[in-house]
């Protein structure tokens, strides 16, 4: 997730077309993966301001906690829907799909560095694995 929200939109679906994946598909991808820190920033306020209006998640039944929710997921469902709604329509005035072929500013492909950084993190990701199993400590 990280990744693909630092990564600029156009490299991100470049990436993904190398992979195989269809552009729509791609550019699907990235707009859903681009939603989640925005919905997150949007649950964050709307539980700021139920809290303050009195909105108690802590205490109460199990039933009343959960009923509660309803407060908070009604908000960021609304505005998540309509962040995707403007999101539809600027790329349908853009002429998502209005036919023609796809044309890339950047075409990026497969090299020997970028197989060393994979082999690489590979690498530290197994010696973390078996760092771990071996028992030493992990931070």
């Amino acid at each position: 997730l990280s990744m693909a929200t630092a990564t600029e939109s156009d490299r991100f679906i470049a990436g993904a077309r190398l992979w195989g994946m269809p552009y729509p598909l791609a550019l699907m991808t990235d707009s859903a993966l681009r939603f989640i820190p925005e919905a997150t920033a949007t649950m964050e306020q709307v539980l700021l301001a139920q809290r303050s209006r009195g909105l108690d998640l802590v205490s109460g039944s199990y039933a009343s906690r959960v009923g509660n929710l309803r407060y908070l997921l009604r908000p960021v469902v609304f505005t998540t829907i309509l962040r995707c709604r403007k999101v539809a329509q600027a790329m349908e005035a853009r002429g998502f799909c209005a036919g023609g072929g796809r044309t890339e500013l950047v075409q990026l492909r497969f090299g020997w560095s970028d197989a060393l950084l994979v082999f690489v993190v590979a690498a530290l990701a197994l010696a973390v694995v078996v760092w771990e199993r071996a028992g030493g400590p992990v931070y």
